[in-house]
């Protein structure tokens, strides 16, 4: 039986849900523009770090739950709870000489910042913020008459007191370290920062087009939210949980030797950046959310109705859970457990987005529109159809911004030359384009653990797969966080006994865009990608530690590759329309001769099409 309800209330406001609430801030954002929350968030952090291990709300702690249970939002608000209490912590030591008004103001007003890895770097600045790269920070500390100073940055890294092992932890050498890595350097706990940033940098262009497909186009919160297959269409093949895992190996690594915190689950959540990440994830929850709401034709777009075959320590087994199930251990009160209906809108636990103010909106309809119009403020070449819907001038800076961004136009343009200018209004005629998709699917825990398909788009160098992350020619990569044999997850135990099966996209449009404006394919039309992407798309597969693994070792591994014809929005702050249907084409991932699918069998052929292999 369960206990009573662990409160969880996020931070107290006294707003309603639809007046003003405090903001949850990027964090390059926050540093620049609240420097006060800042200089507060850096103080707390380094303080609840410090506090004993062996503490119910030590950061080790609390960490250590993150990965022992599946508790997501409310989980993230849990955290923000004990973070703003010792952000208060540190406004009250600030004495009135040295602004102790302005820092009781901040505390009250701070929120736990996120990271949108999708942003685009200004002036110059890598992708992996310098507060998230550097060692050391400067901080005004209390009592320090308002003068800066250094100290360790708590963001860089979580140094641990003691090792402690628990149940189901077997990796002799992460207890080795004592503190969190990223991008080790083989056979030490030295962070490679260079290679964090190379491969964030050759990812990014495919995760912000991945993301925008996923908030724009998807209807439904269970394809939305996770990787496990929906046998009835190849259409919904992405998800949040498959941008979320793909940044987990990107921020961890793959590294011969030994991976950082970020890329081994069990260790992630000690690693500061982890916060960070999720909170993003969270934050494109609410945005999802917002352009997608509940209405007379979508009564179950937000929760599904469906059966719960296990049960939960408060559900029976094959019961019906509904919007109205308890979702326990988390309650309101000692008397009760929340409900999905009743946190649906993150202003019930005291924080917003940027995006997500409603009040400041007459109508849905306004909100909605400005949430596009922010989305692609913040990245302008994140989708084509939002380049297209814009002006000459806009479609020239998007253009610009993905060329400068592009490792695979650096590439080209190093051996042949700037290209000649191609317009590319003629991409789409009748302001119709087909967006290209690569589909993936395999089993979850088929190699014993974490595993990589990178996706390519012409040569590569096959001989040295920890580099592939990184070459030019990569498009970008499905993640599964899959568990050994042996794990003391209970769900993976499920999981494994079931063969479970994820799925993922990588998506081909801006890349094949950045080749059209290379002069290498003239449209987008099938009679163009088709015999394209039949010559030059590859896969390869590789395992946590960036070792190749034979493709065809990779239980129900399937590649194959799709298009959705889009609709140019008639305006910047529309959605494109997506076609309901997709098209699915066996031939581009068929071998030559006709028979069995390319990559040692794990391309899709009409064959496997035909006996379900994909839908």
């Amino acid at each position: 039986m369960p206990g009573k309800p662990h409160i969880t209330r996020g931070v107290p406001i006294s707003a309603g849900t639809d007046a003003p609430v405090p903001i949850r801030r990027e964090m390059r954002d926050l540093e620049k523009n609240y420097p006060d929350q800042w200089n507060l968030y850096l103080l707390a952090l380094s303080e609840f770090q410090a506090i004993d291990e062996n503490e119910q709300l030590s950061y080790y702690q609390i960490a250590g739950e993150w990965v022992s249970s599946f508790t997501g939002f409310i989980h993230n608000v849990v955290d923000e709870e004990v973070l703003n209490t010792f952000v208060k912590s540190q406004a009250d030591r600030f004495l009135e000489k040295d602004g102790e008004i302005r820092y009781q103001k901040a505390a009250q007003d701070f929120r736990m910042p996120y990271w949108d890895w999708t942003l685009e770097p200004m002036n110059g600045e890598n992708y992996l913020p310098a507060s998230l790269g550097n060692k050391d920070i400067n901080v005004i500390k209390p009592g320090s008459q308002g003068k800066p100073g250094q100290m360790k940055n708590p963001l860089y890294e979580y140094n641990f007191k003691t090792l402690q092992p628990w149940d189901g932890d077997s990796d002799k050498l992460v207890r080795k370290w004592n503190s969190t890595v990223r991008w080790p350097k083989p056979g030490t706990s030295v962070s490679q920062n260079d290679l964090l940033e190379g491969a964030i940098r050759n990812e990014a262009a495919n995760l912000r087009e991945k993301t925008f497909l996923l908030v724009a186009s998807y209807e439904k919160y269970g394809p939305f939210s996770n990787q496990k297959w929906n046998l009835d269409t190849a259409a919904i093949y992405n998800s949040l949980e498959d941008v979320h895992n793909t940044m987990h190996t990107r921020l961890g690594g793959e590294v011969t030797g030994g991976n950082g915190h970020m890329s081994r689950i069990p260790y992630s959540a000690f690693d500061p950046v982890f916060w960070l990440h999720h909170t993003n994830i969270d934050r494109l929850f609410a945005i999802w959310q917002a352009l997608h709401p509940d209405d007379s034709k979508h009564v179950e777009r937000y929760v599904t109705t469906q059966t719960n075959r296990g049960g939960t320590f408060i559900t029976k087994p094959n019961g019906e859970e509904t919007i109205k199930t308890p979702l326990a251990p988390f309650g309101a009160s000692a008397e009760s457990y929340w409900t999905s209906e009743e946190v649906k809108q993150t202003s019930t636990f005291g924080y917003v987005y940027p995006e997500t103010q409603k009040w400041n909106f007459k109508s849905d309809k306004e909100y909605r529109a400005a949430i596009v119009k922010a989305l692609r403020a913040l990245n302008p070449s994140i989708s084509l159809a939002l380049i297209l819907a814009g002006d000459v001038q806009s479609q020239k800076t998007a253009v610009g911004k993905i060329e400068k961004a592009s490792t695979f136009w650096q590439d080209y343009t190093k051996k042949h030359g700037i290209p000649a200018y191609r317009d590319i209004n003629t991409l789409a005629p009748n302001k119709k384009y087909l967006e290209w998709i690569t589909n993936i699917k395999a089993q979850k825990h088929a190699v014993g653990g974490a595993f990589n398909v990178h996706i390519f788009l012409g040569d590569f160098t096959t001989s040295n797969s920890n580099r592939w992350p990184f070459d030019a020619n990569h498009v970008g990569t499905f993640t599964v966080l899959g568990d050994s044999d042996d794990s003391g997850c209970e769900k993976c135990q499920t999981d494994q006994a079931a063969n479970l099966q994820v799925t993922g996209q990588v998506p081909l449009t801006i890349a094949l865009l950045e080749r059209f404006l290379a002069g290498i394919v003239p449209s987008l039309s099938e009679d163009a990608i088709v015999p394209y992407l039949t010559e030059k798309l590859h896969w390869r597969v590789t395992l946590g530690d960036g070792s190749e693994r034979p493709r065809g070792d990779v239980d129900d591994l399937t590649v194959s590759v799709i298009s959705n014809e889009v609709t140019v929005p008639a305006a910047v702050e529309e959605l494109p329309k997506y076609a309901a249907g997709v098209e699915i084409y066996p031939a581009v991932t068929t071998k030559e001769s006709g028979v069995g699918g390319r990559g040692d069998g794990t391309g899709l052929t009409q064959s496997g099409l035909e006996q379900g292999g994909n839908v």
